[in-house]
């Protein structure tokens, strides 16, 4: 289908190239010496983008665009007679400070997504998508190939991308959006082919066009990619267990991509297998809410960008994740933690309807995770920690015009949990009730009820962005149901029974475009909202409100390059007006002519209250603070370049210390190493304890962190690579005299002052308690063929924690580092890709 007559008139005035259609393709080796290139048009018009804006690049580039059949050819000429040539050698997808080159492609037309295929002087491969205009993901992979070459006069190179890559609409000719650029990394400059302003909010719609493509036929296909994998592993395990015996666990799996037309991808995949997957970061937290994880399994990152909305319904996080230790019957101990749920399979449907309509269909079957224990008779059984479980999510987005966006996005997890995976409770003495089961989350049901809740969300989107790009305004309104399952009391004392159903909404009104620049955004979730299953959601039970305004320069003056400098506000309360955070802040960055950067922040929090801690609805206080933080970095470019942040807080109970610093050193072009540090002490107002018969009981808090994280990667070659990763994880936390208030005072759902409480208490309870954890990894990766790669991956992880009440007087302990009982893993990994 041909783009429309309107979208190419809009078109008018933007660079274009033509293709040319190879007699005999060029053979992909980076040097640019077969014929194909000799006839085909140059593109060599390019502008500086940074860092002179608007002015002509300080060396010279040649484009030349040839095709066949199968595939678009990429010919690229980089002169490099100004500036030395750079030319860092690291692994796919990872971006350095190397000189490059990239082309965009909207292969739709439609002014809105785009790929992007990148080749570095070095030969490294990245590529990712361009969606919403301005959107980017590098989670998106493809194979396809390229390489590079040095000349006398700089470096040439020659990329091959396969026509069912681009997924374009059928048709006897195509016109594709194109934008090309240049990255000098000496001088840190950037040229464009179809020159962006800066200061616009604007990407694929500013592109120029590709032309001369015709009589391609639709490339669509299979590939698939099998995999057999092996892990050697060893447990610690829990209660004083002896180590687990060493175990062989073999695994076969398959990855399968179908293109069911040149606009719809289908990836299945069926036992995946995510062992080469760095381990997350070490971490502690001590809030009433749930850390948010990137997603890192590949399968899961591809597409996400469709499923994107304000409020986010879907966390791929979710589909397989380890879940917490469940409670276990009288006299159980458990003998390790839970072991994430197994993926049986997953299927992800995405692409283009037609007519401006997108679609994103993702659907995946999770096992039951089981928990080994040993029972007081000392016989070993297995316990369920988490169920079987099917997960959903349908996405539909439809282009109302070029400046409006409608969609809806429903999210379905629906649980098998039978009754006989889960200790039975025998019914006390004078019970009018049977027995009882009791149920992972500690809660109890009658026999032969169910544990687990199924839950659905389904929501409503818009976005609207003017065509200049630079004002935006997205809203979004869902509704959430839950059911099955025994009643669950959430944080904020609310229980949320079967059938419940909640609702929450998100309404955004911002300026991203210009010298001046806003955003206002205010979100509303009822008591009832739960779209925590599938989703993540922070809390329900909130009126939520901030924003930000700030004035932005690019046109360098003496040593500055770039400015930033801004006022941010937040307020939110929970359904019952209590007031849970409040405050403002000052900002500035700059980033200097020598690519140094440096900013500093300034503001206070108002005093607050804590409606989630002692988990009746009761709300705790929190002290006003007042906090000034500042960075710095080197150059990144530099061989060696290091950065430094740094926060201050203070409050009536003292003061909170936070630093963050890393090096990052390239030794030699092929091997780069990194070193990160972080540091957390502070002084917190008195927390919940506990609560006694006569009295609310809490104490004054004092959290240190200490965390170093270790990485490194040595290339033996663009398709061969070693990566090693460490962190070491220490802290403590420990509680200081009481504080108290009478029960009469501070009954369930009231609001606890600081004034309210006293010194002193007879609660008996103590919390501290302090840990320790040392996490390394090790991965060869291997590409030994187009799409085929070859992993052996060597995982070591231990940990000491001291349980509350275990030792008063914690503290920061080096030797809780030394050598011990440890999880160890040792995975290796093949698959093989035809397609």
């Amino acid at each position: 289908m041909s783009p429309p007559i309107a979208l190419l008139l809009a078109l008018q005035g933007s660079p274009e190239l033509t293709a040319v259609r190879a007699e005999e393709a060029p053979h992909v080796d980076g040097r640019l010496g077969d014929s194909a290139w000799k006839r085909a048009p140059v593109a060599a018009a390019f502008t500086q983008k940074f860092p002179d804006e608007g002015k002509a690049p300080s060396e010279r580039t040649e484009v030349r665009i040839v095709y066949d059949d199968d595939a678009l050819y990429v010919g690229v000429t980089c002169e490099q007679r100004r500036s030395p040539l750079t030319a860092q050698l690291t692994r796919r997808d990872r971006e350095t400070e190397s000189d490059s080159f990239t082309i965009s492609i909207d292969s739709r037309l439609d002014r809105k997504t785009a790929m992007d295929f990148q080749v570095s002087a070095a030969g490294v491969l990245v590529d990712g998508i361009h969606f919403d205009d301005v959107g980017y993901s590098s989670d998106w992979d493809e194979t396809w190939e390229a390489h590079a070459a040095p000349t006398e006069t700089g470096w040439t190179a020659e990329l091959r991308i396969p026509f069912r890559v681009l997924r374009f609409p059928e048709g006897e000719k195509h016109v594709f959006g194109l934008q090309l650029r240049r990255y000098v990394a000496a001088r840190r400059e950037t040229d464009e082919w179809a020159p962006i302003p800066r200061a616009d909010n604007a990407e694929v719609s500013r592109y120029g066009r590709l032309t001369g493509i015709a009589g391609v036929e639709d490339a669509a296909g299979v590939e698939v990619r099998p995999f057999v994998s092996a892990r050697l592993v060893r447990y610690d395990r829990e209660g004083g267990a002896p180590l687990a015996e060493p175990a062989l666990v073999p695994k076969l799996g398959a990855d399968v991509k179908w293109h069911p037309s040149q606009a719809l991808t289908l990836d299945a995949t069926l036992m995946p297998d995510f062992g080469q997957i760095e381990a997350d970061q070490v971490i502690l937290n001590l809030s009433t809410y749930e850390t948010f994880l990137p997603e890192k399994r590949p399968f899961f990152q591809e597409g996400l960008e469709l499923f994107q909305t304000p409020l986010p319904l879907l966390y791929t996080r979710r589909i397989g994740s380890a879940p917490y230790l469940p409670s276990l019957g009288d006299g159980e101990d458990a003998l390790a933690l839970p072991d994430p749920a197994p993926i049986y399979g997953a299927l992800k449907l995405t692409g283009d309807l037609g007519h401006g309509l997108s679609v994103g269909q993702l659907s995946a079957l999770v096992g039951p995770s089981a928990l080994r224990v040993r029972a007081p008779d000392g016989d070993e059984l297995e316990r369920e920690a988490s169920p079987m479980t099917s997960f959903s999510a349908l996405r539909l987005r439809q282009d109302v015009s070029d400046s409006v966006q409608i969609g809806l996005l429903a999210t379905a997890a629906k649980t098998f949990d039978p009754a006989s995976a889960h200790p039975t409770l025998a019914p006390e003495p004078g019970a009018t009730e049977g027995a009882q089961t009791l149920c992972p989350d500690g809660t109890t049901v009658r026999r032969g009820y169910r544990c687990s809740t199924d839950a659905y969300a389904l929501g409503a989107d818009a976005t609207f962005r003017s065509p200049s790009g630079d004002y935006v305004a997205k809203g979004q309104v869902l509704g959430t149901l839950v059911r099955g399952g025994p009643p669950v009391v959430a944080p904020g004392g609310h229980t949320l029974d079967p059938g419940d159903t909640g609702a929450a909404s998100s309404v955004e009104l911002a300026k991203q475009g210009g010298a001046v620049r806003f955003s206002a955004i205010y979100q509303l979730h009822s008591e009832d909202a739960d779209y925590n299953t599938m989703g993540y959601m922070w809390r329900p039970n909130l009126h939520d409100a901030w924003g930000y305004v700030e004035y932005v320069t690019r046109e360098p003056f003496g040593p500055v390059q770039d400015t930033t400098s801004g006022l941010s506000l937040w307020y939110n309360e929970n359904g019952s007006g209590v007031h849970t955070g409040a405050g403002a802040g000052l900002r500035t960055n700059v980033v200097l002519r020598n690519h140094w950067h440096m900013g500093a922040r300034a503001g206070f929090e108002a005093k607050a209250y804590e409606d989630r801690e002692i988990g009746d609805g009761t709300s705790t206080p929190r002290a006003g603070t007042l906090w000034a933080q500042a960075d710095i970095g080197s150059d990144p470019g530099a061989p060696v370049s290091a950065w430094l942040w740094n926060r201050f807080e203070g409050t009536t109970f003292g003061l909170r210390y936070f630093a963050e610093s890393g090096i990052d050193w390239r030794p030699l072009s092929e091997l780069d190493l990194s070193v990160s540090g972080s540091l957390e002490s502070r002084d917190d107002e008195p927390r919940f304890v506990e609560r006694t018969d006569t009295e609310l009981l809490f104490r004054e808090r004092r959290v240190e962190i200490m965390s170093l994280t270790l990485r490194g990667t040595y290339m033996f070659a663009p398709e061969l690579s070693l990566q090693g990763y460490a962190q070491a994880f220490l802290a403590s936390v420990r509680f200081g005299a009481p504080w108290s208030t009478p029960n009469e005072l501070a009954p369930p759902g009231t609001v606890v002052t600081l004034e309210r409480l006293t010194r002193g208490g007879s609660g008996t309870y103590e919390p501290s308690f302090s840990s320790a954890a040392l996490v390394t990894n090790m991965l060869l990766r291997w590409e030994y063929r187009l799409g085929s790669t070859l992993f052996f991956v060597w995982s070591h992880s231990q940990d000491d924690y001291d349980e509350p009440g275990a030792a008063r007087k914690t503290h920061l302990d080096l030797g809780k580092l030394a050598p011990r009982r440890a999880n160890e893993a040792f995975v290796v990994k093949a698959s093989y890709w035809w397609g």
